[in-house]
């Protein structure tokens, strides 16, 4: 980090900052790939696991283009703290989809969660 100050011998000088950084919440896995043939059904779950000591309660579900992946959020029941996150995808042809889904909560130290999923149908192998 460049800090910049108004000490005439020492204008700019690097801060560097370290040690262990907690993690708010646990996203697996961050990012989403999935591949297969046109016509097939892709499906993947991602958990997100808040910490214990920034929970967060409330999440809501947000995507950015248009495109054939679906997905649905799956709050957390009785003791569990995971939240699921089913996401679906298909095509009828050969294609390379993508498409960002974005996670809002009430957590002031990471209200927004992103995810991005990639989805590649590639054309079947022709039998030998």
């Amino acid at each position: 980090m460049l800090v910049r100050t108004n000490d005439y011998e020492n204008r700019v000088f690097n801060l560097v900052v370290t040690g262990p950084v907690e993690k708010t919440v646990e996203v697996d896995p961050e990012a989403v790939y999935l591949d297969g043939f046109p016509g097939d059904v892709l499906m993947t779950t991602v958990k997100i696991t808040p910490s214990e000591k920034y929970g967060f309660t409330t999440l809501s579900l947000e995507t950015k283009s248009n495109s054939g992946i679906s997905a649905n959020l799956i709050k957390p029941s009785g003791k569990d703290k995971i939240w699921k996150l089913i996401i679906q995808c298909t095509s009828d042809k050969v294609d390379d989809l993508f498409k960002e889904i974005i996670l809002k909560s009430d957590s002031e130290f990471k209200p927004v969660l992103s995810i991005k999923v990639s989805a590649i149908f590639i054309e079947k192998p022709d039998k030998l």
